[in-house]
């Protein structure tokens, strides 16, 4: 085995083969910096390069082709390098504010600025753990088995695809990656893992927690769907051949209480068998209140009772009263709460002995960035996972709510807690032309509603073509598939081909009856921004259109072709716009006006103002002056500056108080 030298640290490099023509300055430079470990010529399949993007990366990209354009899809190669003197600093990264070893992290964006344009052709891993990850996915051996086996100045070929991609062929196999891959813990069930447990229908699930559930989603499963629900408590896979369920947990889900779901990570060992398990008194407790608040089944599990109550010097008693007192007493000294499992899991509460101890507040996470904020209640996990998805993925690439819950005696909690009621499912603050648009969605009687306003008093904004309501009527939620949902399933769907266009032009004819105006072939200036974004499909086959978000109005009528125009551009999947457009002009005979259109990407100049939107305040030349003198005279200057725009400004503190910058 290699000697490693303490405090060093491991990184892999990825040169994706769009970038393999500068393969040599690149691998010089990794050289000058790094000390090379081992080298591997990779090929994953064609048509299965999507699937492995999605699950290396843990994001959902099998709808994304430009991917595929973008490295390109044939050999590339991971160099798995030593770093003799990594150095480590939270950073701002698409994971989020992580520890990251800044060494790699620099070196990655000079190689990418240098040598490929900025483009995203040359990956790195920011950290050991991410290192770990990316290793044992790539070549199905840890970082430690190759240094015992494989270093050497030959590059090795491999032709295969990530494990679950390829299929996973034994549960040793999948516990192998899962140690290197993942931070997570089988909670119980595990005496037969990995070697005798057979399948779910004679050994039962398997019940693990984890701190990245979009992580372990990814690893476990070929498809992750991340970007549709990622919060799927039930994964089954097929190993060797049989079917398995595993049941995941993570960290703020309620299975347990949070601080015992950390604390239940942090006590984990890895066990004879090589399998991440819960210490002695964890597991005790753990199962105690598995059988006595999720299921009232303690005695099933009697045996393990006894035999680990000799271990920590417990009383064991076949009483219920008893071991409803035990563990109260104990959760009462870790003072852990009583808790709802996100998973529609129930709560028995006449095993609760102390009702104080039941958690009564349920828990906001909050995802910002200069574009906007979304706030939202854990409760929408529970009741409507795929819209938590889309709210935090608008501003984060990796979910991790771990990172961002809100506390309710934070200060960020006091900045929105207006707006953030029990009853509120969630808030979404965007930038609106100088103003913050609020959507909130709350509970009322048992019926969903969606409120839209601007904060502040002015509802309604002008500009030459159009105008942008802040207001409008509340309106009841609804819960089904929208019009561009629909189009996503069906625009690469080889068994139906013709169900993409045919729903397209069911969407505009329902479009074009809904908003004709009197004037030939014009439509209301309403009918604006109704994209197949904001338009809902009901009662499956009878195809009831419901529209929403009329937050755009344009001054006037619009054109037909101009609207066929801006349905298509605003559909971002990977096709012809252009004939599409053409095609579904001649199909409701109207003029191609803008077929002329550069590129078919770009409106003409009458319409800039409407495509592009203003992200920040416009603050005038004078106060910006008036507020850079004096940053510079009084010193401080970052501190001085922002404070007199604040004064001269008011919208500037609402903006701060809103929005990251």
């Amino acid at each position: 085995m290699k000697e490693i030298m303490p405090n060093s640290d491991f990184t892999l490099f990825i040169i994706w083969e769009k970038a393999r023509v500068k393969e040599k300055e690149i691998l010089l430079k990794i050289e000058s910096e790094f000390q090379i470990l081992q080298k591997y010529e990779i090929q994953w399949s064609e048509e299965k390069f999507l699937n492995n993007l999605s699950s290396f990366y843990s994001d959902d990209v099998y709808h994304q082709p430009a991917q595929k354009k973008m490295r390109g899809t044939g050999p590339f190669l991971a160099v798995l390098c030593l770093d003799e003197k990594p150095l480590y600093e939270k950073r701002e990264t698409n994971h989020g504010t992580v520890l990251v070893n800044i060494h790699t992290l620099d070196f990655k964006t000079y190689i990418r600025k240098t040598f490929l344009n900025g483009g995203f052709t040359f990956h790195a891993s920011d950290n050991l753990e991410e290192a770990k990850h990316d290793v044992v996915l790539l070549t199905g051996k840890s970082i430690n088995d190759i240094l015992k086996t494989e270093t050497s100045d030959k590059v090795i070929f491999l032709k295969q695809n990530l494990p679950c991609v390829d299929g996973w062929k034994s549960m040793s196999q999948v516990f192998y990656v899962l140690n290197e891959a993942c931070n997570y813990v089988v909670l119980w069930g595990h005496e037969k893992l990995p070697h005798d447990f057979i399948s779910h229908e004679r050994d039962g699930d398997i019940d693990l927690l984890t701190d990245n559930l979009q992580r372990l989603i990814s690893v476990l499963r070929d498809n992750n769907d991340l970007r549709t629900n990622a919060f799927v408590f039930y994964n089954w896979l097929e190993v060797g051949g049989e079917k398995n369920l595993f049941h995941a947990k993570f960290v703020g889900d309620d299975y347990f209480d949070r601080n015992w779901q950390i604390r239940q990570l942090e006590r984990r060992y890895l066990n004879k068998n090589g399998i991440y398990v819960l210490n002695d008194e964890m597991q005790f407790y753990s199962l105690l209140y598995h059988g006595l608040i999720h299921k009232v089944n303690y005695k099933k599990y009697e045996d393990i009772f006894k035999r680990l109550s000799d271990k920590l010097k417990l009383t064991y008693q076949d009483d219920i009263d008893y071991l409803k007192n035990l563990l109260y007493r104990w959760m009462k000294f870790y003072n852990y709460k009583y808790t709802k499992h996100l998973d529609h899991g129930v709560l028995h509460n006449e095993n609760v002995v102390n009702r104080k101890l039941l958690k009564k507040k349920a828990d906001f996470y909050l995802f910002r960035n200069k574009w906007g904020t979304s706030v939202f209640n854990s409760e929408l996990i529970r009741s409507h996972p795929e819209i938590a998805t889309s709210l935090a993925f608008r501003f984060s690439q990796f979910i991790e709510l771990k990172d961002h819950l809100l506390p309710y005696k934070s200060k960020l909690f006091k900045v929105y807690r207006h707006d953030l009621k029990q009853n509120t499912l969630f808030v979404t603050y965007t930038k609106r032309y100088g103003k913050i648009g609020r959507t909130k969605c709350y509970c009322k009687n048992n019926r969903k509603w969606i409120k839209k306003d601007f904060i502040g008093l002015k509802q309604s904004v002008r500009m030459d073509h159009l105008i942008l309501h802040g207001f409008e009527p509340v309106r009841e939620f609804i819960n089904q598939k929208s019009v561009y949902q629909i189009l996503a399933e069906n625009v690469y769907n080889t068994k139906k081909p013709h169900a993409f266009k045919y729903f397209m032009e069911l969407f505009i004819q329902e479009l074009f009856v809904r908003f004709e105006s009197k004037h030939g072939n014009k439509l209301k200036g309403c009918a604006f921004d109704m994209l197949p974004q904001n338009c809902i499909i009901v009662n499956g086959i009878q195809h009831d259109f419901h529209f929403f978000d009329f937050e755009y109005e344009f001054k006037g009528e619009m054109d037909k072709s101009y609207m066929i125009y801006r349905i298509v551009q605003h559909l971002y999947f990977d096709f012809d716009k252009k004939a599409m457009y053409d095609d579904l002009c001649r199909t409701f005979n109207v003029p191609n006006t803008w077929a002329w259109c550069a590129s078919f990407d770009k409106p003409e100049h009458i319409f800039k103002d409407i495509e592009k939107e203003p992200l920040q305040l416009k603050i005038p030349l004078w106060k910006l002056w008036i507020a850079n003198s004096l940053s510079f005279l009084i010193g401080k200057q970052k501190k001085v500056h922002e404070a007199v725009l604040c004064f001269l400004t008011p919208n500037q503190k609402r903006y701060k108080k809103y929005f990251k910058y």
